[in-house]
């Protein structure tokens, strides 16, 4: 029996004061690709093209955010959070935006309790969603008023 795959859409942004480019962007995404590949066992991790920019991304938000692209089992979900919370904490990003389906997770610069809550509220409903495909509500978390799972960090 063959386990789903999941397709997973990770965004990078740099720092905005650190005047990043796209080059840097390309060159942050490029390393967690290489993180995702020796961290973990993802099938696949290849960097988007430089011209796919998320339809949420606001004008000339493509000269400052990369992207990678990640096929992985669902049991690998919480192993590839962990390993890009990881990357984030030595890199020059701001966060890193991890959308599965229709779900959406904002992995940045939060406390480890916030942040863990975010993974877990967002692991939850891509179980409940069967993948995140689903038309089903993504996790509101505590402190947050919207409807995708985000940590940003908040004073509880």
């Amino acid at each position: 029996m063959t386990e789903s795959r999941l397709r997973a859409h990770i965004e990078v942004r740099p720092w905005p004061d650190a005047q990043a480019d796209q080059e840097e962007a390309h060159d942050l995404a490029l390393s967690l690709r290489q993180e995702l590949l020796g961290a973990t066992e993802v099938d696949n991790a290849v960097l988007a093209p430089s011209d796919a920019v998320p339809e949420h991304a606001k004008s000339g938000a493509a000269l400052s955010t990369a992207a990678v692209l990640v096929t992985l089992g669902p049991t690998l979900v919480r192993p590839m959070l962990h390993a890009i919370e990881t990357w984030l904490q030595h890199r020059p990003a701001r966060n890193v935006s991890v959308r599965v389906g229709d779900l959406t997770l904002e992995v940045t610069g939060a406390t480890g309790q916030q942040q863990q809550q975010a993974i877990d509220a967002f692991i939850a409903a891509l179980e409940r969603n069967g993948g995140g495909d689903s038309d089903g509500e993504s996790p509101a978390l505590p402190g947050s008023g919207s409807s995708s799972s985000s940590s940003s960090s908040s004073s509880s």
